[in-house]
C-alpha cells in the first residue's frame, strides 16, 4: 500500500452550485412533498439527468444503521473501484479507510434525517502532489414505516476518475 490520508469533509447541499447536485436535489424536494423525507416506493430513476446515472449508488439501511448494503452500484464506481460492490456492504469497501469514511456519511444521513453533502479527498500516493476530491449527495428516502431505509446518492469523481482508479488500484487487498 502507498502512504495516503483521507478527509471527508459535510458541506451544505444548498451552497453547491453544481447542476446535477441541484438537479438532484430538486427532485428529491418534489418527490418529498410535505413529508420528512421522500417515500422510496416514488423513487424514479426518470427524473434524474440520465448523465449523472452511472455515478448513482443506493443503500439499504440495516436496521440499526451499523452497514449499508449496496442495491445500485453505477457503472462509473466499477471502473474507479475495479469491484462491483453490488449487494455488497460498505464495510466491504477497500481500503478500511474509505469504508469508515462512508460508514459515518451514511449514519450522518440518519442523524440528521436530510440530505448532506460530502467531499471526500485523498492526499498522498503514488506521484501524488495534489488531492484527489469527489463530491457526493446522500439523500435519505423512507419505507413503509416511515424511516429512513433507502439513501440515494450522487457521488461526483468525474473530472478525477483516473485518479481515483489509480488511488484504489493500489490500496486495494493485497495490493
Amino acid at each position: 500500500m502507498v502512504d495516503i490520508e483521507t478527509h471527508h469533509v459535510e458541506i451544505d447541499p444548498a451552497e453547491d452550485d453544481n447542476a446535477d447536485v441541484r438537479a438532484c436535489m430538486a427532485a428529491w424536494h418534489d418527490l418529498r412533498g410535505n413529508q420528512l423525507y421522500p417515500a422510496w416506493a416514488d423513487f424514479d430513476w426518470l427524473v434524474l439527468p440520465t448523465s449523472i446515472l452511472p455515478y448513482m449508488v443506493v443503500v439499504d439501511v440495516s436496521g440499526d444503521g451499523s452497514d449499508f448494503r449496496f442495491r445500485y452500484w453505477g457503472s462509473a464506481h466499477t471502473e474507479v473501484f475495479h469491484e462491483d460492490y453490488t449487494h455488497k456492504t460498505v464495510s466491504q469497501i477497500q481500503p478500511p479507510d474509505v469504508a469508515q469514511g462512508l460508514l459515518g456519511q451514511y449514519r450522518r444521513v440518519l442523524e440528521v434525517s436530510a440530505p448532506c453533502l460530502f467531499v471526500f479527498e485523498v492526499l498522498g500516493g503514488a506521484n501524488r502532489d495534489f488531492p484527489v476530491r469527489e463530491t457526493s449527495l446522500r439523500m435519505p428516502f423512507a419505507g413503509k414505516t416511515e424511516t429512513i431505509d433507502h439513501i440515494v446518492s450522487l457521488s461526483d469523481n468525474r473530472r478525477q476518475a483516473a485518479d481515483f482508479a489509480e488511488f484504489f488500484a493500489a490500496n486495494r487487498r493485497g495490493a
